[in-house]
């Protein structure tokens, strides 16, 4: 303050001024000494908030070390590599094999495969959004279906007919649905461009090898986006950058991701942190964020340009184990802390808080990991319930903790048992190829001075009396390769039992399953579904529900388009259409079999031709009519009158069938009668008899008799038939029996 005093003192000087010790006293300077008092608290508290969120980052930092070592060697088991202590113990040895046989990256690439394939087969939608029910209203209708459609019934203290009410119910509930179908395909758009299915994979590949697979979204992403316009001025199309904030969702690497430690489900923690590593570029983009500080972040830039290079630990333990450790990496790393921050502090970083008894909100907090400058602060921008940015993915859960346990950890003990047997048995293959030689060199010495052995060699017998059988022997080294890979099988085979029943389908084995036949294939199949039901049913549980029930929060906050805000939920459908897919199809072609002969409305059918495609891995949006052109087929069957009942039709056919065999049997018979007249006609004439001697002669009379039984029989036959045909047709046709 006195540097500024003394300035102002020399500019007041030959300039008719006041004194510059009067204008201290002045209420202008007391404002201005009153801004900088607030600023430098402000500042302060910033400054507080800063140290408080790193020393709590480097806190769990610490706390999770012993996981970390678990990933490093799940990261190294993948890899196909030993731990360090095993490398150094291969190096003092001086025989002996260091081979590591991949099973681990096997089987995990397997698994992975088949989850991925059974929740995204088509990178197809793998949930949808429906109505919420209302019981109160099902109830309304169901009594008021009781009563005659003229009868007039409480509804809100109005009396409207009961039919009225039936068909307002039902424009609530189609509404309800609509407004579902809405939501559904504004979620479904929005995950589409967010490349959701190749982020899913990303955390179920992690999911496999680490035990734990972080999902985040949705969240708000400014992007600019290049779009082609046809400029009539100009007469050809012109580019124009647009800004575009959507919510998105993406992959989180686990060890960037930091919740509380001491919960098992990541709805329970209270806060996050998160690392994001940037390059300058990417760092100096942020300032075209929203809410982010570019003088913070021009600041983190100069004090990592000028200061010394800080390397990322945990960065350098993936590299390791990857055999990439100590390449260069001048990446900047800011920390995205969301969480709880008390009332003051985000004032103090310039967001706007109303007054309020709360302490602390929910918010987010962007901060340098090296120089701790703030960044950015904003409260959380989703208020609906209880919601969380990310969605975590087990393979085996703990109990106790939010990080699960992958598959390298399972067969971890099946994996080293397999690698020992494997390097005994070519230790001993080794050793047992070639004899050991046991020399006496008192007594014997090689002719070229070469102590190994060669063909055709010499050897000096340095003492004739002792026989050369007492100085120069051979040892073989009994094999036990066989014994040894007998073991290693063993613990291949155990692997992937425990790593997944029925992976011998996937390799050379297969056939032996084919050959076994339909039964055989399928009894397999089964048991390889009942295994991934778990593994798929754990997503739709830890990710699928959650995530889509986040972007309809999202969209019920932040769109603009009333037609898809509604009662709505979210409804995994990985189970139930996915996983079931290949046994769908039979069972759905069964059902509409069903459902023409019952003649079922056509949405019901358009819905069953949807589960269809789906089922068959086709996309029913493409294929099949949407919502507006089934409601356009239903009007265009009210005014056409309902189609033809194909099983109807297919009576009438068979009944007409009927009468045509009967006619033809008739004629038939006609046919026969005429016959046996002329031939009884032509016998009289040549033996010179009379009708009756010549049926009485030759039994035609006994024939005609058995023929008209026949006939008799064949005619209640067909009066059965004809019956039943009738009673079928007056069931369908609904006028009784």
């Amino acid at each position: 303050m006195h540097d500024d005093l003394d300035e102002l003192d020399e500019l007041g000087q030959g300039a008719g001024m006041a004194d510059p010790h009067e204008l201290a006293e002045s209420p202008l300077d007391e404002a201005t000494e009153e801004a900088q008092a607030v600023a430098s608290a402000a500042s302060a508290l910033v400054e507080q908030l800063s140290l408080r969120l790193k020393g709590e980052y480097d806190r769990r930092r610490g706390q999770r070390s012993e996981i970390e070592k678990r990933w490093r060697s799940d990261i190294e088991q993948y890899n196909s590599q030993y731990d360090a202590a095993t490398q150094a113990a291969f190096k003092e040895r001086q025989f002996g094999s260091q081979v590591f046989v991949p099973l681990t990256r096997r089987i995990c690439n397997i698994v992975e495969a088949r989850w991925g394939d059974l929740l995204f087969p088509t990178d197809d939608r793998n949930f949808v959004v429906q109505e919420s029910p209302i019981p109160d209203l099902a109830d309304a209708e169901e009594l008021a279906k009781k009563l005659p459609p003229d009868a007039m019934v409480d509804a809100g203290g109005a009396q409207v007919p009961a039919g009225q009410l039936i068909k307002a119910l039902r424009d609530v509930r189609e509404e309800a649905k609509r407004k579902a179908a809405n939501m559904q395909r504004k979620v479904d758009d929005q995950l589409k461009e967010a490349n959701y299915p190749i982020e899913a994979r990303k955390a179920i590949h992690d999911a496999i090898k680490l035990g734990t697979g972080v999902l985040k979204g949705p969240f708000a992403l400014a992007r600019r986006k290049t779009v082609w316009k046809y400029d009539a001025a100009a007469g050809r199309m012109v580019r124009h950058v647009i800004e575009d904030v959507t919510a998105t969702v993406k992959r989180v690497d686990p060890w960037n991701f930091y919740p509380q430690l001491g919960v098992s489900e990541v709805d329970e923690s209270a806060d996050f942190f998160e690392k994001h590593r940037m390059n300058m570029a990417e760092l100096a983009a942020l300032a075209r964020q929203p809410g982010f500080d570019p003088a913070a972040i021009a600041a983190i830039i100069e004090g990592k340009v000028i200061g010394t290079q800080v390397r990322d630990e945990n960065l350098d333990v993936q590299r390791e184990a990857a055999g990439t450790v100590g390449v260069d990496d001048d990446r900047f790393n800011l920390i995205e802390y969301t969480g709880p921050v008390l009332t003051e502090e985000l004032r103090a970083c310039g967001c706007e808080m109303a007054d309020d008894p709360l302490m602390s909100y929910m918010a987010v907090v962007w901060f340098s990991e090296f120089t701790g400058h703030v960044v950015k602060a904003m409260l959380y921008p989703v208020e609906a319930g209880n919601q969380r940015p990310y969605r975590v993915l087990n393979w085996q859960r703990d109990s106790s903790c939010i990080f699960g346990y992958g598959l390298p950890y399972e067969i971890r003990d099946t994996q080293e048992a397999a690698n020992s047997a494997f390097r005994a048995a070519m230790d001993n293959m080794g050793l047992s190829v070639g004899p050991q030689l046991v020399i006496n060199d008192k007594k014997i010495v090689p002719a070229n001075g070469r102590w190994a052995v060669e063909p055709n060699k010499v050897w000096r017998l340095q003492d004739a009396s002792v026989p050369v059988t007492n100085v120069f022997a051979f040892n073989q080294v009994e094999s036990r390769v066989s014994e040894l890979l007998s073991v290693f099988n063993a613990a291949k085979a155990l692997a992937e039992e425990i790593g997944g029943p029925a992976m011998a389908m996937q390799g050379t084995e297969a056939p032996s399953y084919a050959q076994a036949g339909a039964t055989g294939m399928a009894i397999a199949y089964n048991a390889a579904n009942i295994w991934m039901r778990r593994a798929v049913k754990n997503y739709d549980d830890q990710i699928t529900v959650p995530l889509v029930s986040g972007f309809i929060d999202w969209n019920m906050e932040f769109s603009d388009d009333d037609d898809i805000k509604g009662d709505v939920n979210a409804v995994a459908r990985g189970t139930s259409a996915l996983l079931e897919a290949e046994g769908q199809v039979q069972r759905l072609q069964v059902l509409m079999g069903m459902s023409q002969q019952a003649g079922i409305p056509i949405r019901k059918m358009v819905n069953q031709l949807r589960q269809m495609a789906l089922a068959m891995r086709l996309d029913p949006d493409d294929l099949l009519p949407n919502d507006d052109e089934v409601k356009q087929m239903e009007e265009q069957q009210a005014q056409n009158g309902p189609p033809p009942n194909p099983e109807l039709e297919r009576l009438k056919l068979r009944q007409a069938e009927m009468q045509d065999a009967q006619a033809q049997r008739e004629h038939e018979m006609a046919m026969a009668q005429q016959a046996n007249q002329i031939r009884v006609a032509e016998l009289a004439a040549k033996e010179k008899l009379t009708i009756e001697q010549v049926r009485a002669k030759y039994g035609i009379e006994e024939m005609r008799l058995a023929a008209q039984v026949a006939d008799k029989r064949e005619q209640r036959a067909h009066d059965a038939r004809k019956t039943n045909a009738e009673l079928a047709v007056k069931a369908t046709m609904g006028s009784g029996i």
